[in-house]
């Protein structure tokens, strides 16, 4: 069951909302103020008709700004307002939208999330990016969602892509790239707070402030806090141990050097302990650095530079067996990362893009009687490059041709190419096909895991690891099946089509009116108008979806001011 209020004074939103879901209640009181400087762009985007949310843009498929509708490749976007309706108070929890996703709790701070199948207890084969920095962990292949714990508030949106991403983003986007986009501190200006409190999510809060520092550069700092319970054996009753806490804290900054130059500079800092199912506290705690410069030499050429530091520590305890007693393993991996990329307009048909990058990556392990790597200590260096060409046959027709060229020190070089056909069938319909090569390079538990940490050991890694290889074909179609909903009213003396545009007020001009009925020919406003005036209702026999109507006609603008558009409340219904 669910309960919402929502209070919308003159210039800020306070929304209560309580959340009731069999023994578990969230409750969670918001509060957010928007200054003159704040666009409305969440308000503007809950207007939008799906033909407008079909034009929202990403960047995960050609790390360049697209409209989706025009994007070749299974994609679907999770935007900021699908977060807060659903009441998710964690990105792995949110990631439930994606319906190309397979997600799964573990337990109470754990969660396996893959696409296409294949997840596993350690789900490895899916890249994770937030802003341009990766969350994929070199450790085991996989991602730390308990650590994810970012203001959801502040999350623009999550773009998920279904399929290899290897050429552009480089090894380990096998089955798909998500790429969680956070707003930018001009979009999150003023004071946000939320609290939470309730039988499982037990407690917690978020707030918010965002500024300005002179006309040109926006900051925003937030601090989150989350105390996660324990959850049930189903079969018992009795508590898995697995409560966690987690705070973190963190901030952004915008800054307009110039018309053509934009810096970003963001930080988190987290710490946080885990009940472990079995017995123990884990440990958590970590941070990162992250500042991007993008430049617009033209409107021909851009580039960006991307540089972050990133470090993650883990005190993890291993239970007891018969080969080894409990014990705490610990492990401290920091990683800096250099990211370069430019793109060249060559010709009006044929656009050239490439990139250099390196990420250097330090590991610090300290064993447990029942788990070691070794080496303890490992120092790792990872080079790429990638270059793709995008060639436009027709104005319907384009060709991407590209490959990644990436070295590591467990399996040398990688080449990662794919090649690109999509074809625009129609002004709202898209038909593409592909074939690509994606790699899972080896972590650093499959190459130097002890167990246990001393011999005899009965599993340990090897120098002969392979990387795991996909050659993906694939083809798709996307359409947009229509974007107006036609009825007519209860009286039966007037219908027009029922979109998102704004309500018209009664007096508005025949011309604007016209607008709204968009399928309504001359013929058939003709016939709206007689049965109108001889007080006959208007069957649907003469609603078609044809060309927007003909206002030049007296008696199209009579038709047109005799049918009055539907109220808000009737156009959100049939909208949803």
């Amino acid at each position: 069951m669910r309960l919402s209020a929502l209070l919308v004074p003159l210039r800020g939103r306070i929304a209560f909302s309580i959340l009731a879901a069999g023994l578990g209640v969230f409750v969670s009181v918001s509060a957010e103020a928007q200054t003159a400087s704040d666009p409305g762009e969440l308000g503007d985007l809950k207007k939008l008709s799906l033909e407008q949310l079909s034009e929202v843009e990403v960047t995960t498929v050609s790390r360049n700004p697209e409209k989706l509708e025009d994007t070749a490749s299974a994609i679907q976007v999770i935007t900021g307002d699908d977060i807060r309706r659903s009441g998710a108070t964690t990105i792995a929890e949110a990631l439930r939208l994606a319906s190309n996703l397979e997600v799964d709790q573990k337990n109470s701070h754990d969660w396996g999330i893959s696409a296409r199948g294949f997840n596993t207890d350690l789900s490895n084969k899916l890249l994770v990016m937030m802003d341009g920095r990766t969350l994929y962990t070199p450790l085991y292949s996989g991602v730390r969602w308990d650590v994810q714990n970012y203001l959801l508030a502040d999350i623009d949106r999550i773009e998920v892509v279904s399929g290899p991403g290897a050429t552009l983003w480089g090894a380990n986007a096998v089955n798909g790239v998500i790429n969680i986009i956070s707003k930018s501190a001009r979009d999150s200006q003023g004071v946000y707070a939320e609290s939470t409190a309730g039988t499982e999510d037990r407690s917690g809060y978020g707030v918010r402030f965002g500024g300005m520092i002179g006309a040109n550069v926006a900051y925003r700092v937030y601090d989150t806090y989350m105390d996660f319970g324990s959850l049930e054996y189903n079969n018992s009753g009795q508590s898995a141990h697995d409560a966690w806490s987690m705070h973190q804290t963190g901030f952004r900054l915008d800054a307009d050097v110039s018309a053509s130059t934009h810096v970003t500079v963001q930080g988190d800092a987290y710490q946080g302990h885990e009940g472990f199912v079995g017995g123990g506290i884990s440990d958590v705690s970590g941070g990162n650095l992250l500042a991007r410069w993008s430049q617009t030499v033209s409107d021909r050429a851009n580039y960006s530079l991307q540089v972050y530091y990133d470090t993650a520590a883990l005190r993890q305890p291993t239970l007891a067996n018969v080969f080894a007693p409990f014990g705490y393993a610990q492990d401290r991996l920091d990683t800096f990362d250099v990211d370069f990329q430019n793109q060249w307009k060559l010709s009006s048909d044929v656009s050239f893009m490439w990139g250099l990058g390196y990420r250097g990556i330090q590991d610090d392990f300290t064993p447990s009687p029942g788990l070691g790597l070794n080496p303890p200590r490992l120092q790792q260096d990872i080079w790429s490059g990638f270059a793709q060409l995008t060639f436009q046959l027709r104005s319907d027709v384009e060709f991407i041709v590209g490959s990644k060229l990436e070295r590591d020190d467990y399996t040398g070089f990688e080449v990662q190419p794919s090649a690109r056909l999509q074809w625009s069938v129609a002004k709202d319909q898209l038909l593409w096909t592909s074939v690509s090569r994606a790699v899972r390079t080896p972590s650093r538990i499959d190459h130097d895991i002890a167990e246990p940490a001393a011999p005899p050991h009965i599993l340990v890694g090897g120098d002969n690891f392979d990387a795991e290889t996909l050659i993906a074909y694939e083809a798709g179609y996307r359409a947009s099946l229509g974007s107006q909903v036609w009825g007519t009213d209860t009286t039966g003396t007037s219908a027009c089509a029922a979109t998102s545009a704004p309500t018209e007020p009664p007096n508005t001009d025949a011309a604007a009116l016209c607008g709204r009925c968009r399928s309504t020919t001359a013929a058939q406003a003709e016939a709206i108008s007689a049965r109108t005036a001889a007080g006959r209702p208007v069957g649907t026999e003469v609603l078609t979806l044809n060309a927007p109507p003909d206002c030049s006609s007296a008696r199209s603008r009579a038709a047109c001011t005799s049918s009055p558009p539907m109220d808000s409340a009737a156009s959100r219904s049939l909208d949803e």
